[in-house]
């Protein structure tokens, strides 16, 4: 029958027709899918669509550090100790306000034993207060000159960890240690600086502590690379040379890194002219890193020192 024919024609052109605007539609709006309750739902389809690329983040910090002082063996120390106290207990004044004579005295003694100029005269202040406990009149400047100066030294420290982006737990942050640095609080129970997370300390260390001859543009050598959660400022030269009935002081500090190290674990010492080796080699086998103010800006605490006219005395 021709009109059957015609008809079924009719329906199969009609069916195409809507299966090509079907597909035109699943080119625009992508394949079907279903949702959690059984509707089907299209979604939409881009051209320039890609899958997203797995990230990672990387938590891993790092604290580089260049030392900048030579570490002192306890023979320089000794040989260094007859010129900063020809006069033993007896011992008064900064060495400002010495002769000239003396000044240079002093001088030489370090070239020969490869001492910094520094690094005397603030072991030179430790012998001295160490051998007249309980004495005020040593004639070594105000104790509140040497607080204010303790003060820009441990900011100078915590912009350099604020400039490496390192996070200090709460307590340390700026003003909570800006409070208690002016309010004198007690810190000895925790560190000067604890960190939220751990950090990659990168220790480097020139050839005798600054360039020499031998030693090409940028040669460095690396001292040690250690993972640290806390640092300790101490605002002195970490000496190693005391005299046997005084040399608790050294054994204080020792004990108190002890405690730092069994309640936060591994950390480092910033020593403000660097250290001995025989101390540094006791903060090492410890599992402490020591450093010294190399990286630091210490703009601010030499100006404010050199008002007082005592620039390297410490």
């Amino acid at each position: 029958n021709m009109t059957d024919v015609s008809e079924r024609r009719g329906r199969l052109e009609d069916e195409g027709e809507r299966n090509g605007q079907q597909n035109d539609k699943e080119k625009y709006l992508g394949p079907r899918s279903v949702c959690l309750f059984g509707c089907r739902t299209r979604q939409p389809k881009s051209k320039n669509r890609k899958e997203p690329e797995p990230t990672t983040k990387n938590t891993s910090l790092t604290l580089p550090w260049q030392n900048c002082y030579p570490s002192v063996s306890i023979e320089s120390e000794r040989g260094v100790l007859p010129s900063l106290l020809p006069w033993g207990k007896s011992e008064r004044g900064m060495i400002r306000n010495h002769t000239e004579g003396r000044n240079k005295q002093i001088r030489e003694a370090c070239d020969t034993h490869g001492m910094r100029f520094e690094q005397s005269l603030c072991m030179r202040r430790q012998h001295m207060q160490l051998l007249n406990p309980g004495v005020n009149n040593l004639g070594l400047g105000k104790s509140d000159d040497v607080l204010d100066a303790e003060k820009l030294f441990k900011s100078a420290v915590l912009k350099r960890l604020e400039d490496c982006d390192i996070p200090l737990r709460s307590m340390h942050k700026r003003s909570s240690i800006i409070q208690r640095l002016s309010r004198g609080k007690d810190t000895t129970l925790y560190p000067d600086f604890t960190f939220s997370v751990p950090v990659n300390l990168m220790l480097v260390q020139p050839k005798f502590g600054f360039k020499v001859p031998e030693q090409k543009e940028g040669e460095v050598e690396v001292a040690e690379e250690r993972q640290i959660n806390w640092i300790e400022t101490k605002m002195c030269y970490g000496t190693s040379s005391m005299p046997n009935e005084i040399a608790i002081a050294d054994l204080v500090l020792l004990v108190q890194a002890k405690e730092y190290l069994k309640n936060y674990g591994p950390g480092a010492i910033i020593f403000l002219y660097g250290c001995g080796d025989k101390l540094k080699k006791e903060f090492n086998d410890m599992g402490m890193s020591v450093l010294d103010s190399g990286p630091l800006n210490l703009k601010k605490m030499t100006t404010q020192r050199k008002k007082l006219g005592c620039r390297t005395e410490l």
